[in-house]
Formats: C-alpha cells, sequence, structure tokens
C-alpha cells in the first residue's frame, strides 16, 4: 500500500485503439492507484518527459514521468508522488512499452530537436541490456536518480 492507502499494483496491456490518426497504440496499466495511458506523438511534448503517461481515471489531470516515476499534477507540474522502483521496473518491462518509448524518443528527436535544440532538451540515456535476445531496460537507482537531477537542472535553467 501506498502513503494514501491504495493498493500498490501493476495491471498491464496493450491495445491497438484510433484514439486520432496519429495515435495507432495505446499502452495502458494500473500502478499507484491510477490507470496510466501513453500513446503516440502526444501534443504536450515533453511535459514532464518525452514520452510521458497520462492518468484516464484521476479527477484531476495527473502526467508521469517515465524517466523519474514522479508524477504531476497539471496545469502547474504541481509534484504529487512517486512510482516505487519496483514499479518502475514493471512498466519498463510490459509488453510494447520499450518499443513505444523509443517509438516516441525518434519522433522528438526528427520532429523537434533537430530543429530547435535549444526549446526541446536531449532526452535521458536509456541503459538498454540485450537479455535472452529481447530489448530492456535496467531500472536502476542510480539510473533514477541521475534522471532526477537532469530534470532539475533543466527546470532551473529554463527559469
Amino acid at each position: 500500500m501506498d502513503r494514501l492507502g491504495r493498493k500498490r499494483n501493476v495491471q498491464t496491456k496493450t491495445r491497438k485503439v484510433n484514439v486520432h490518426r496519429d495515435c495507432r497504440v495505446k499502452v495502458d496499466f494500473t500502478m499507484a492507484g491510477y490507470h496510466w495511458i501513453m500513446h503516440n506523438h502526444d501534443e504536450d511534448i515533453n511535459s514532464p518527459s518525452c514520452p510521458h503517461c497520462h492518468a484516464t481515471d484521476s479527477p484531476k489531470v495527473y502526467k508521469l514521468d517515465v524517466y523519474t516515476g514522479k508524477y504531476f499534477e497539471y496545469p502547474g507540474e504541481k509534484y504529487k508522488g512517486k512510482i516505487s522502483r519496483q514499479e518502475m521496473k514493471k512498466m519498463w518491462k510490459q509488453k510494447d512499452f520499450l518499443e513505444n518509448v523509443l517509438r516516441e524518443r525518434q519522433w522528438y528527436e526528427d520532429t523537434y530537436r533537430k530543429i530547435n535544440p535549444e526549446r526541446y532538451p536531449p532526452l535521458p540515456p536509456l541503459p538498454i541490456v540485450l537479455k535472452h535476445s529481447k530489448l530492456s531496460v535496467r531500472v536502476t537507482k542510480r539510473w533514477i536518480r541521475n534522471n532526477i537531477r537532469k530534470l532539475n537542472s533543466c527546470t532551473h535553467s529554463m527559469q
């Protein structure tokens, strides 16, 4: 259970849906008591991260940074909580999640970062490993901590 008394379990599934013409795949899962989705070519590019997830069953607008595990209330980017490292590992291991993240990162680089690198910061490196002929991300405390540091330094430099 988390500090608000919600069960901390992860249920994952991947569905193909037509959200809009550029968004063909939606990855959805339940974590930290909320149902989250990540879809292709999100309009709010890098806020809080590219890509990020949206809470669908919350009365407020929450977005999850997939690199730090922190989730924020929008508008205003008000910090609301953080998912555990175990939940981060489960999120990154679910079917099609890494594939979607890699596709979105490439789209971000090609569409935004190449055109205006000052406006769009570089994305954090992914610790990708090849395990049993499958790509996966090694989620460690150090990787999460470094991403939080980079997020904080980018936030301070933009102010």
